[in-house]
């Protein structure tokens, strides 16, 4: 029911919001599957030193591939100090900031 515009990434789940236009967990079934953690905030995400922090290793190949598409869109957003930006998805006429846990 809301979109998140990620400015510190304190308030969104990396797998259940929608966020990039896209709500993770529904585009990437196969690497979810290997998640160590499925309630995880994109600003962990991004600052996980390595794979084997968030998933359970191996990969299979497919988990492999939507990782690479994953972490192109982490590695795409523009990480500030501001609290992360909520808007309803049937209008923009109602904005809820969030101020990061």
């Amino acid at each position: 029911m809301a979109h998140v515009s990620i400015q510190d990434g304190h308030s969104c789940l990396l797998w259940d919001d929608l966020w990039d236009n896209r709500v993770p967990l529904h585009m990437y079934l196969e690497l979810y599957s290997f998640a160590k953690s499925t309630f995880i905030y994109v600003r962990v995400a991004i600052e996980a030193s390595g794979p084997h922090i968030l998933f359970h290793l191996p990969f299979s190949q497919i988990a492999f591939q939507q990782l690479e598409t994953l972490a192109h869109s982490l590695n795409n957003l523009h990480i500030s100090q501001d609290s992360d930006i909520w808007t309803y998805i049937w209008g923009v006429s109602l904005l809820l900031l969030v101020k990061g846990l």
